[in-house]
């Protein structure tokens, strides 16, 4: 199998694990710190990336959310 292919099952596995609907089943694959998360339903990809935790903002139809790095 490809390492990809890998990576894919692995994440499908721990999105099962933790119940349908986690963020983790809805977070692409990602290098810590580039990704921002609004909600458990929200994401985006961070316009500077940083430490995870760090806040950070995504833009949304009414304006800007704020959410942590991820």
């Amino acid at each position: 199998m490809s390492k990809r292919l890998l990576a894919l099952i692995a994440v499908a596995v721990a999105g099962f694990a933790f119940g349908v609907g986690s963020l983790i089943a809805q977070v692409p694959p990602h290098r810590p710190g580039t990704v921002c998360i609004v909600s458990d339903r929200f994401w985006c990809w961070a316009d500077r990336p940083g430490n995870p935790g760090d806040s950070c903002v995504c833009p949304v139809p009414g304006g800007a959310a704020r959410g942590r790095l991820g």
